[in-house]
């Protein structure tokens, strides 16, 4: 359902959909409950690739990338210079 599109099967929303699945499992492995926030907007840009249009689609994978890599990131980063 999420994946089909007026023209046939996006890959946009295919790779966005294991993105946002693999931010949960790592969300899951590290135990930070703050990272689950950022899965769940990963699964929020997945679903709404089905309400916009195709011309808009890199917004929403930058979205996710800011989400899920640049600020957990940063914030184990600063966590972990903190410790030491």
């Amino acid at each position: 359902f999420l994946l089909m599109g007026k023209y046939g099967v996006f890959i946009y929303p295919a790779i966005s959909l294991v993105y946002a699945y693999a931010t949960y499992l790592s969300a899951s492995a590290y135990r930070m409950k703050w990272m689950y926030i950022s899965a769940a907007i990963c699964f929020v840009c997945v679903v709404l690739y089905r309400f916009v249009p195709y011309a808009e689609y890199p917004i929403l994978m930058a979205a996710m990338l800011i989400c899920g890599n640049l600020i957990p990131g940063h914030i184990i980063n600063y966590k972990a210079r903190k410790n030491v």
